[in-house]
């Protein structure tokens, strides 16, 4: 999934996001409500599994199961945050 806008990219998050997940997941407002991102995760490839699972779930047209999309900067697709979608 892919939604382009002048200012923001939405899209499927991607192997190459684990480094700034692992530092979004640590910042303490993001901490404070999704603290199974950083548990258990010490390295930015420790977020390849997660990210595989996000990709699993991407398309999934079923509202009952929790998908989460990176928010990205148009000129680099630099993840800046993350959105959830579902339940």
């Amino acid at each position: 999934m892919r939604i382009e806008t002048q200012n923001v990219v939405i899209r499927t998050l991607e192997k190459k996001d684990a480094k700034r997940f692992y530092s979004i997941a640590r910042e303490s407002a993001v901490y404070r409500y999704m603290p199974d991102w950083a548990d258990g995760r010490a390295h930015p490839k420790d977020y390849y599994e997660l990210i595989d699972q996000y990709q699993k779930q991407s398309d999934n047209t079923d509202i009952s199961i929790g998908r989460s999309y990176a928010i990205a900067l148009p000129n680099t697709d630099e993840m800046i945050g993350s959105i959830g979608v579902g339940a």
